[in-house]
């Protein structure tokens, strides 16, 4: 039930958002996707002369900004539908036959993009 002044994106409390982010970097960690999508947020010092840069890990997840740590689960998100696109690019529907060289090598060039070599 929302009180006057709530709307139903305010409803979420912290607490809900604090456990999204657990639960999203559990994941990411067991899946062992922190390494293909590395968070690092940036912060500038007051002066603005210098950057420096910080890493999610167990002792910082909570320590980043809604907005940062929102670009990094869509940069996940973008990752995962690539890897998605790539991987079950010929199908999964073909188990069981034998594929052919043309698909062999298109699923090769999926795979590796420009690092394949003929």
């Amino acid at each position: 039930v929302l009180s006057d002044g709530e709307d139903a994106d305010s409803s979420t409390s912290s607490s809900n958002r604090r456990d999204l982010r657990d639960a999203i970097y559990a994941t990411c960690q067991r899946c062992q996707l922190l390494n293909d999508t590395p968070f690092v947020a940036s912060t500038t010092t007051e002066d603005s002369s210098s950057r420096t840069s910080s890493v999610l890990d167990e002792t910082t997840i909570h320590q980043f900004s809604d907005p940062e740590f929102d670009a990094w689960v869509i940069q996940l998100d973008q990752y995962l539908m690539e890897l998605q696109n790539r991987l079950f690019s010929s199908g999964l529907h073909t188990l069981g036959q034998a594929p052919s060289q043309d698909d062999i090598e298109a699923y090769l060039r999926a795979y590796y993009d420009e690092r394949l070599t003929d």
